[in-house]
């Protein structure tokens, strides 16, 4: 046993799940084009204490450009931020915003919702619960199927019958 070399090269060794990248990204603003295709500006909602947030925001902005949009980047850390997060929004003509998940941004969901709605934008988050929270469109990963399939695959040699 050891270390994994990488994500991409992890040489035999369980790395863990990674299942929000850039190619997600561009898949959370095709959506958004989808609902809102005469936009050709969409906001994108970050917490500024997350410390994965300026890796997300260049992706982000290159997932805009391969689309042919403009990405504003805003940034709320607590809920108390949001209003003029979503005046802002209104004030650049965003056509839909994509909320990155958050601990902060999934327990406001609702919130959230209400001032999309207030402000006509259309929504998007990897986050299951924001349609019934009042957002439009969750585009999701199943944690529990996957879960599932990862122990089957794992089992073998958890219990040292063989190895990957």
């Amino acid at each position: 046993m050891g270390w994994a070399q990488s994500l991409a090269k992890p040489g035999g060794m369980v790395t863990g799940l990674s299942i929000m990248g850039g190619d997600m990204l561009i898949k959370y603003l095709e959506l958004l084009r989808e609902v809102r295709p005469e936009a050709t500006r969409f906001a994108v909602l970050f917490n500024p204490t997350n410390p994965g947030t300026s890796n997300w925001k260049i992706q982000v902005q290159n997932a805009g450009a391969q689309l042919g949009v403009k990405v504003h980047v805003l940034e709320a850390k607590a809920i108390s931020e949001f209003a003029d997060a979503f005046q802002h929004m209104a004030s650049i003509g965003a056509g839909g915003l994509l909320i990155i998940e958050d601990p902060v941004f999934n327990s406001n969901l609702p919130a959230i919702s209400e001032l999309a709605l207030r402000h006509r934008l259309a929504t998007v988050s990897a986050h299951q619960a924001l349609p019934a929270a009042g957002g439009l469109v969750a585009y999701a990963f199943n944690f529990r199927g996957h879960d599932a399939a990862f122990c089957v695959v794992c089992r073998p040699d958890i219990e040292g019958r063989g190895t990957f």
